[in-house]
């Protein structure tokens, strides 16, 4: 980072996430930052803060400039009102007069007046001291469990004696996990185990509590035919099953749309011994019995 930091041309705009980095959770050090915040001084470079957790200091501490975006979507739980606010510090008040006069002229045109609703919960919540406190436990509880859920994924690897060191996990903060895990092993997560993350590793947390229970023996099995259904022989289907057209309107395959999508039997048949008793014009007419049988 600071070779490529030492690279950048002078006067460069650089964007930094404050803290719990997305989406590797590795951030720098107290020490760290201050280099960083050093090297970056020299060249003249300007710093700008992606900031989801509001933690922004010894850039605005040394006189410096910077920008700063916060979000309060995850501090706050405010994902459905994306409420933020975009922070500047300018070393002069004239360089501050200049800076807030182009940021009207890129508001005026762009949104004019911000939404009062978003602004105003999270504004409530600062300024009661009950509410304030109230919030702060609730994420405090939070970013606990996220710790306690790294330190059990990391145990249950030590108790089972996975090869390699896995101390990144409980190094790493925040809301992502980077796993080091390689393609064909995210590949195998995803088919046995149903475990979804990038392919090179990364995955959210919420995650990492599906892989505790798969080291501990929770372990997922697909339940089916064992083959495709085409959307066109699902629709037939239910035709016969409810004895009514389906209107089916054809559409060209987009970018990005799979061509076949279908859940693997292999391994429930391999370790259960279980195979499917019916097919998929009897799955379709029993749920369609389902959903006409009045509702007692």
């Amino acid at each position: 980072m600071l070779e490529d930091l030492g690279s950048a041309p002078s006067g460069a705009i650089v964007l930094l996430h404050a803290c719990a980095h997305n989406p590797t959770s590795v951030d720098p050090t107290i020490e760290q930052w201050e280099q960083i915040r050093q090297l970056m001084r020299s060249k003249s470079l300007l710093p700008f803060f992606d900031s989801a957790y509001q933690s922004v200091r010894i850039f605005v501490a040394d006189g410096g400039e910077c920008l700063t975006a916060h979000s309060y979507a995850k501090n706050m739980g405010l994902y459905g009102e994306r409420v933020g606010a975009l922070s500047i510090v300018c070393k002069t008040t004239d360089a501050a007069s200049k800076v807030e006069s182009q940021l009207k002229l890129v508001i005026r045109p762009m949104y004019s007046s911000p939404p009062l609703h978003r602004a105003s919960i999270v504004a409530a919540i600062l300024k009661d001291n009950d509410l304030y406190n109230e919030w702060t436990l609730e994420l405090k509880a939070m970013a606990d469990r996220i710790i306690s859920m790294r330190q059990e994924l990391f145990d249950a690897l030590q108790e089972k004696g996975t090869p390699g060191d896995w101390s990144h996990i409980v190094k790493q903060i925040g809301m992502f996990t980077f796993t080091r895990l390689n393609s064909e092993q995210v590949t195998f997560m995803t088919n046995e185990y149903h475990i979804y993350m990038t392919s090179n590793g990364g995955l959210p947390n919420m995650v990492i509590s599906k892989i505790y229970h798969v080291c501990t023996g929770c372990i997922a099995y697909n339940l089916g035919t064992g083959r495709g259904t085409s959307v066109l022989e699902m629709a037939a289907t239910f035709e016969k099953a409810c004895g009514k057209k389906i209107p089916v309107k054809l559409c060209a395959k987009r970018p990005g749309d799979a061509t076949a999508v279908y859940a693997s039997t292999e391994k429930t048949e391999r370790e259960l011994g279980w195979k499917a008793k019916y097919g998929v014009d009897e799955m379709c007419h029993n749920q369609w019995k389902c959903l006409i049988v009045p509702l007692i």
